[in-house]
């Protein structure tokens, strides 16, 4: 067995040759203090793994000694488990005990065979827990790393992006009088395609964003109209270049509704949706958008394609990340699976939700949701129909 230091804090002289004795006979390396200020000097100079004191001392109680050692700046001295034992039969003392950081107790008469035993499960267990510290602090440092490279990611991966699609545009600009079809449609490319990277590193670090619980919501009462025409724009240049018709229906009453939402988050959760439709649906298609209430009064956004529709069987892992409609070596659309999870996410963020179905006449149709306004008059409701 590895060498086990405790530390033995009792003010009684019979209890520290007692227990001293029984625990190095087990292998046990025992150091030992008549009281807790005498413990305090022990634990300055040398290492222990456990510290065994009695609850009442002269000069400083178990307590007091308890209450030093866990606020102690050293973390391998703040964390040492920490076993009282107390003479009181009572509650009270036993929960002063826990209240105070212990991590175990024993009461006198102490049967000693029995306390060795106790040592070792309070030992395991705090190897145990020093080892979950441990990969905590492996996975913080982790995600410390991987922060710090996304961020440099971030910056330096849209440079780039934007320098070749700055260029691309001036050259085909320039040229254009003296470029001919097949030219221009090739420098067309180049900016489609950094289009296309840029939307995909957005997304990725939306995700990242998101994620890490760094996104900031402006919550503020915002026309749904307004979010709706905005999220239509996002998907315009790509609806126009499928040949597919993207369009709004509005039953009678909502296009006054309102909502309480980040009007820039929302729009980009809904462009999402309408950015997954018009991707799945076939060119010269058409996305509907179709605005409704609930039976509870809420709006309802419902965004239909007239593609091949869900595996319904699969609807978690549409909206869990990087799930794809048909994620074969085959697959004839773009992207990394990211468009319905980022929007399942920022609805969240909104007190509502995605449901997705399949048309009966054909095609895919995801519905946002909101929850209706908490039933508590102090709360704020999400959203409210105007």
């Amino acid at each position: 067995m590895t060498e086990r230091r405790v530390l033995l804090v009792d003010d009684d002289p019979v209890y520290l040759a007692l227990g001293g004795e029984e625990l190095e006979s087990r292998g046990y390396t025992v150091s030992e203090a008549s009281d807790g200020a005498e413990a305090l000097e022990s634990l300055r100079t040398d290492r222990f793994d456990i510290v065994i004191s009695d609850l009442e001392m002269p000069v400083m109680t178990g307590l007091e000694l308890l209450g030093a050692i866990r606020a102690d700046p050293r973390e391998a001295v703040a964390a040492l488990p920490f076993l009282m034992i107390t003479g009181r039969g009572d509650i009270e003392s036993v929960g002063r005990a826990y209240d105070s950081g212990a991590t175990s107790f024993l009461q006198k008469p102490v049967n000693w065979p029995s306390l060795v035993h106790h040592v070792e499960f309070v030992l395991r267990a705090s190897e145990q827990a020093s080892a979950l510290r441990t990969a905590r602090d492996d996975a913080k440092r982790a995600l410390d790393s991987k922060n710090a490279v996304l961020m440099a990611l971030r910056h330096e991966l849209r440079s780039p992006l934007h320098v070749i699609q700055g260029f691309a545009d001036i050259l085909s600009n320039k040229l254009r009088d003296a470029l001919d079809e097949q030219s221009l449609m090739e420098f067309g490319f180049i900016h489609d395609g950094v289009d296309d990277m840029v939307d995909k590193i957005d997304k990725l670090f939306l995700y990242a964003d998101i994620l890490n619980g760094e996104t900031d919501f402006k919550m503020a009462e915002t026309a749904l109209s307004s979010v709706v025409r905005a999220a239509i724009g996002r998907v315009r240049k790509a609806a126009d270049a499928g040949g597919t018709s993207v369009h709004a229906v509005w039953s009678p009453g909502c296009e006054d509704m309102h909502l309480v939402a980040d009007e820039k988050t929302l729009s980009t959760a809904l462009g999402h949706i309408l950015d997954n439709a018009v991707k799945f649906g076939p060119d010269g298609g058409a996305v509907e958008l179709r605005v409704d209430r609930d039976g509870s009064g809420m709006p309802r956004v419902a965004v239909a394609d007239a593609g091949e529709g869900f595996d319904l069987d699969r609807t978690d892992t549409y909206l869990a990340g990087f799930g794809q409609r048909d994620d074969g070596l085959t697959r004839t659309s773009s992207g990394i699976g990211l468009g319905l999870t980022l929007a399942n996410h920022l609805v969240r963020a909104h007190r509502g939700h995605l449901a997705l179905s399949n048309a009966p006449e054909g095609g895919g149709v995801v519905t946002l949701l909101f929850d209706p306004p908490e039933a508590d008059a102090g709360a704020d409701p999400v959203a409210q129909a105007g």
